[in-house]
């Protein structure tokens, strides 16, 4: 009847907590995308963190310090140029072979805002005071401070800055002096400009 017994202390590996903080889920990003990753596993040691775009082969992101990594996403280096809608996928590995995977989408933006609904329309008779109207819009957001019209006729011009009314929107719009315009210009242009934030 004599009996015995004894304790075994077992660590069970659930794997690491891996976050992504940059690039920002649905984030917009002009030219290149930096890429930092903070991984951590508390019981066992941390073998590496890779990430891979799409369906392209993974990378090794480099530690710059404990539980960094980071590393950078040069959309030139594609062929063709990474254009619209990403997905990144970031893994790491502990010294078990355990494996963490987090997903994240972001978007590689070189293109500027759309304009559209410019007034006056093409051909309109103008004379003293016009408003100048445009509907601007970007997925990553406008430059508000970049939204102008060049009113002119080649040796004189003009810029209007467009503003947005109180009540917000998308349309931009300003007051102009055509008598500012020398007499001899009977067929002036009005160009529209704007820029997103990421300053395409």
């Amino acid at each position: 009847g004599t009996s015995a017994k004894t304790t075994v202390t077992l660590w069970v590996d659930t794997g690491l907590t891996v976050v992504v903080k940059s690039p920002t889920e649905g984030g917009y990003y002009k030219g290149s995308a930096p890429v930092e990753v903070n991984a951590t596993q508390p019981k066992f040691a941390i073998t590496s963190v890779t990430m891979a775009l799409g369906q392209g082969s993974a990378v090794p992101l480099m530690q710059t310090s404990k539980g960094v990594y980071r590393g950078s996403i040069d959309f030139n280096s594609f062929v063709p140029p990474l254009e619209g809608e990403q997905l990144l996928t970031v893994c790491a590995y502990d010294e078990n072979g355990i494996q963490t995977a987090v997903v994240r989408r972001f978007v590689s933006d070189d293109t500027g805002p759309s304009i559209a609904g410019t007034s006056p329309a093409i051909g309109v008779m103008i004379g003293s005071v016009i408003a100048i109207k445009a509907t601007v819009d970007d997925p990553a957001g406008v430059d508000a401070s970049s939204v102008v019209a060049v009113v002119g006729n080649g040796d004189r011009n003009f810029e209007v800055a467009l503003v947005l009314p109180a009540a917000g929107g998308k349309t931009y719009s300003n007051l102009f002096d055509t008598t500012k315009l020398p007499s001899y210009a009977l067929f002036p242009t009005i160009s529209f400009r704007a820029r997103d934030v990421l300053g395409n």
